[in-house]
């Protein structure tokens, strides 16, 4: 997860800076992030109701 965050930033830098090439890589990143937030939370949900 802190290694997605690290590469999410790094892409957010070089879309700034025009050197990013695949634009689409920013958002399968944030949607990759999203995903593993969505597992957390359904698994802590779960802990919650047993």
């Amino acid at each position: 997860m802190n290694q997605l965050k690290k590469v999410l930033m790094q892409y957010r830098f070089q879309a700034k800076t025009g050197k990013l090439e695949r634009q689409s890589a920013l958002k399968e990143t944030k949607r990759d992030i999203a995903r593993i937030l969505t597992i957390i939370n359904e698994k802590k949900r779960e802990r919650i109701k047993a």
